[in-house]
């Protein structure tokens, strides 16, 4: 993994090596902290953590660019053109269009779902680049017994519900993704929530 790590910030330099991580968030420092940066925020749990309505609740003055809506947007949009790689491009560069608005209008970009994978991330990050000064991650992890409870409440209404055919899995693989990647790669400031 340190390989890994070493050999994507040598290839990407915008990248960190690992960020600061605390264990307390206060919205009012953050942003006073980072008043002439551009940030950009990304919400990092497992679905059903509660990324959403933490957003909803503590942020309420900013939009979140939420991919799995964009996605969900165009789908309904466009009705009787099946998913493809092609639709899958167009709603990837819907998406970091958003992103780069709000950075641009509001100085703050909170990305509240869409980059699970590191290579998504790495792909955003290097997208993206020039457009933010910061990236934060504000990492949501409760009990596995709370995020299960709330997946089977949601599934019918998320955009992927595929993802969580089998809860065990994801919830392991989520956490792997948490622990050993969002964590070490990308990011200035890392506050668990």
């Amino acid at each position: 993994m340190e390989d890994i790590k070493r050999q994507l910030c040598e290839k990407y330099p915008f990248m960190k090596k690992n960020g600061d991580i605390y264990h307390y968030f206060n919205k009012r420092k953050l942003i006073k902290k980072n008043r002439n940066k551009k940030m950009l925020i990304f919400m990092v749990g497992v679905q059903g953590a509660g990324k959403t309505t933490y957003c909803k609740k503590n942020f309420p003055e900013y939009e979140t660019v939420n991919l799995d809506e964009i996605l969900r947007t165009y789908l309904e949009a466009h009705s009787n053109i099946p998913f493809s790689t092609e639709v899958d491009k167009k709603v990837h560069l819907i998406f970091y269009n958003k992103i780069k608005e709000k950075l641009d209008s509001e100085g703050i970009a909170i990305v509240d779902a869409g980059v699970v994978h590191p290579a998504a991330r790495v792909e955003m990050l290097s997208i993206l680049q020039g457009s933010y000064s910061k990236v934060i991650l504000l990492v949501m992890n409760p009990p596995k017994s709370q995020i299960i409870r709330q997946i089977k409440g949601q599934m019918p209404n998320r955009a992927r519900p595929g993802l969580w055919e089998d809860v065990e899995e994801e919830y392991g693989f989520m956490q792997i993704q948490i622990q050993e990647n969002m964590l070490q790669m990308g990011a200035d400031e890392v506050y668990m929530i």
